[in-house]
């Protein structure tokens, strides 16, 4: 069985009996999980987390390893990039998309972010797939690239760490960094779910008409503001006093 966003970061999350890194959860997010061997669309026998020729009898760690190595050896400075856009570079190698493009890796160290990304879908596959999820996979990294391009343009903030709780307990903060939209999802649903504003959201995401979010779309959750925590939980005490049910 084929493995897909969460699900798929969950399933390899059971097997390696650890959390997975950002690094590791966007590649995972991205390639899906396989139990068993598959071809993928272009006929390729797949196995585990995308993983094919040598990489099909090697653990998936070691998978990860050996692209995040191509990668620094691709990118200058890999390691001092904002995680968000190592996360992308990454998962671009993972593909074989960096190794493919000469051009867009020598723009990108070279600085010219924009020249880069545009260089990115500049691509026979992007350009010529049926598949709406290898497109929009490019995209992901060609406008987080992007967005790259100057302070005017920065990337959305990572979560910050999780701050203690009550009781010495962990505040479960419910606000990842990515999300992928399922099936009955819609852009309020989603903001109500992790506590941020619709507007938020939407802006994060440059969604164009926040009533067409695809199944599979990648969005970025921000970090909810004090204000956005006061309306979620006014609201959850206004249910709590209006709905008997829940008091039960």
């Amino acid at each position: 069985m084929i493995y897909h966003g969460r699900k798929a970061v969950a399933k390899v999350t059971e097997m390696l009996g650890r959390p997975l890194s950002y690094l590791e959860r966007r590649v995972v997010e991205e390639e899906g999980f396989a139990d068993k061997k598959y071809k993928d669309t272009k006929g390729i026998v797949t196995s585990g987390v995308g993983q094919t020729g040598k990489y099909k009898n090697m653990s998936f760690e070691e998978t990860f390893q050996d692209h995040l190595k191509r990668a620094r050896g691709r990118i200058k400075n890999f390691d001092q990039l904002p995680e968000q856009v190592q996360a992308e570079l990454l998962q671009a190698e993972y593909r074989g998309d960096l190794g493919g493009s000469p051009k867009y890796v020598k723009l990108f160290n070279q600085g010219n972010y924009e020249e880069a990304a545009a260089e990115f879908l500049n691509n026979k596959e992007y350009k010529t797939t049926k598949y709406s999820g290898i497109k929009n996979r490019m995209e992901r990294v060609a406008n987080t690239v992007g967005a790259f391009a100057g302070p005017q343009k920065g990337l959305p903030p990572l979560a910050a760490a999780e701050p203690e709780g009550l009781i010495g307990q962990s505040f479960e903060r419910p606000v990842p960094n990515r999300y992928t939209v399922e099936a009955g999802d819609t852009v309020s649903k989603i903001a109500k779910q992790y506590g941020v504003s619709v507007d938020e959201l939407v802006k994060t995401n440059r969604i164009a008409d926040p009533n067409k979010i695809a199944v599979g779309q990648q969005l970025t959750v921000p970090r909810a503001s004090m204000r956005d925590y006061y309306d979620m939980f006014a609201n959850f005490a206004n249910d709590l006093i209006t709905n008997p049910l829940m008091r039960r």
